[in-house]
């Protein structure tokens, strides 16, 4: 009666914590992104026709300007971070205030 009654328990206690481990992937799913984060990430989109138009996307750290078509994409430029571009206007006096 006691082996029954442990092995029941043991039973509800695994179905218990599979159907928790269940609903903790479905509501946070699995991350295992070594930077915690994404990798490739859509900035901006400015479509120029029905099928084909301009992006600007964040692939790790650095951001690029491409051109999508229908079968075709081209990168076109990779793009200054906004932080080093904003010290160099700023170091060069054309925008903001003279020290």
């Amino acid at each position: 009666m006691y082996s029954e009654l442990h092995f029941l328990l043991n039973s509800l206690t695994l179905i218990g914590a599979l159907f928790l481990i269940y609903y903790l992937v479905n509501r946070y799913g699995l991350r295992f992104s070594p930077q915690g984060g994404r990798n490739l990430e859509l900035l901006e989109r400015l479509p120029l026709s029905g099928d084909s138009g301009l992006i600007i996307f964040r692939a790790g750290k650095k951001r690029y300007l491409g051109f999508y078509s229908k079968g075709d994409f081209k990168l076109l430029k990779e793009l200054e971070d906004e932080e080093s571009s904003a010290d160099s206007l700023n170091s060069s006096g054309s925008v903001g205030r003279d020290p």
